[in-house]
């Protein structure tokens, strides 16, 4: 795990948004189940315990965003979804 991004992200330097840019899908996941779990003292063990296919979650809700948002290709992903 990318600890020094981890601290980033609890000092709020990084937001969880930005983790997607430097990490894999899963290693995103990770990242935020920590961070959540330590910014909160909460145990998370449960949490991580799906039976989806979080890759192919992953890009086909990108697919289907591009889908709905048709135009040239660019950060439209990032720019609409700052939750």
């Amino acid at each position: 795990m990318d600890r020094e991004l981890l601290e980033k992200v609890k000092r709020h330097e990084a937001s969880f948004h930005e983790i997607d840019k430097t990490l894999d899908v899963n290693a995103s996941i990770e990242l935020r189940r920590t961070a959540v779990s330590e910014l909160t003292g909460t145990q998370l063990d449960h949490i991580s315990n799906y039976s989806i296919d979080v890759e192919k979650c992953h890009e086909a809700q990108y697919r289907e965003h591009d889908r709905r948002n048709p135009g040239p290709p660019g950060d439209r992903w990032t720019a609409s979804h700052q939750w």
